[in-house]
């Protein structure tokens, strides 16, 4: 995982009931001579608490699915902020069952050791029983945070050039490409399936991820 370090961040209000949260003004600028962590508007809570006890500042949103949501995060340190992060917001639901949280990063966990090229999963958050509402009733993953497009977003692009050029020949990838895609996602889905005993059920464009290489990661081209 590349570490980027800061100084100081702006992070974001998720409090449903802050009248600015909609509105992109829920920011407020976070460094360590600055120890007000709440939001000016509602003085909700902007850190978010992990098992470990770190705490992650969630500077933008990055997607949103039918479960929750993912945010690039930052955490806390000493010395000021490290990151990137990627931390996976679940919406409050008392039906949520925790256990599943805790196979999800085991096996996350056991993936990534075994070579998948799946986002390294860092730390999780999931509520006591007795807590029902507000901040800490929220369930979070955090994982590596994987710079780069989606393959909807890249369908979505080819699909604008396409209809620019009115080329009817258009191809949405060349032939070598699609060969080597297809090698790498199925490599992963064999190792998930063979290794650990598991079936990947949300394969889709949105969740398969081009990630934007360095020198020493030539070979890990795409991430699910």
């Amino acid at each position: 995982m590349r570490v980027t370090k800061k100084d100081a961040i702006y992070s974001i209000c998720l409090n449903p009931d802050c009248k600015n949260n909609n509105e992109g003004q829920s920011l407020r600028l976070i460094n360590l001579k600055n120890s007000q962590t709440k939001c000016k508007h509602c003085e909700w809570d902007l850190g978010w608490t992990s098992s470990k006890g770190d705490v992650y500042f969630l500077e933008t949103a990055v997607d949103e699915g039918g479960f929750g949501s993912i945010y690039r995060a930052w955490k806390k340190e000493q010395d000021g902020f490290e990151g990137e992060y990627a931390l996976k917001l679940f919406y409050p639901d008392p039906e949520y069952n925790p256990d599943s949280i805790k196979r999800e990063v085991e096996n996350l966990g056991k993936a990534y050791e075994a070579g998948a090229r799946v986002p390294e999963c860092i730390d999780y958050h999931y509520p006591q029983s007795t807590i029902k509402s507000g901040q800490k009733s929220y369930i979070f993953v955090v994982q590596e945070y994987l710079e780069g497009d989606s393959l909807k977003k890249i369908l979505e692009t080819r699909e604008r050039e396409k209809t620019q050029t009115g080329d009817k020949f258009y191809f949405y990838f060349e032939e070598k490409e699609v060969f080597e895609y297809l090698v790498d996602l199925l490599e992963t889905l064999y190792l998930i399936h063979e290794k650990i005993r598991l079936l990947h059920r949300d394969i889709k464009p949105a969740n398969i991820i081009f990630r934007e290489n360095s020198a020493e990661e030539e070979q890990k081209k795409n991430y699910i």
